[in-house]
């Protein structure tokens, strides 16, 4: 994951209406992976299944697309910080998913790729929950103001 800073993101005027909806737009595309990556990690610990995993590896390109494309996208000024944790969580993800899916047979490697994939999965939750909620709140705002 790169290391991105505020002056990364594509500060704008843009409504807070239209920004969760292309918002929206983005993050529906995490419905392109099939099945829960810990699901196809564990059966291919499982099956000790050591040179790779296609779809985990198709997953975190997925995930790093989406990463760019909200990386991308016009954010108004108030939700810049909010933001750019849901670039870095998403990116984060993309980087743990990848690194399951080239998994070598290592047992604690697969302990670690686990518990960073659940900490990871968490840490995106939240701040795409909290984006969320800011990006409401701000619409909601921009509403009674007009």
């Amino acid at each position: 994951v790169p290391f991105i800073t505020p002056t990364d993101l594509n500060i704008a005027s843009t409504s807070p209406d239209n920004y969760l909806a292309l918002l929206a737009v983005i993050l529906n595309q995490s419905s392109n992976v099939k099945e829960y990556e810990l699901n196809v990690f564990t059966r291919t610990v499982v099956n000790e299944q050591t040179s790779g995993t296609p779809a985990l590896a198709a997953d975190a390109e997925i995930y790093q697309r989406i990463a760019a494309a909200l990386l991308a996208m016009e954010v108004p000024d108030a939700l810049a910080s909010r933001h750019l944790e849901a670039v870095k969580s998403v990116g984060a993800l993309s980087k743990v998913v990848g690194n399951m899916g080239t998994w070598k047979g290592d047992s604690i490697e697969a302990m670690v790729d686990l518990d960073t994939f659940n900490k990871t999965e968490a840490y995106m939750t939240n701040s795409i929950t909290d984006l969320v909620a800011s990006a409401k709140q701000l619409a909601k705002s921009s509403a009674t103001k007009s």
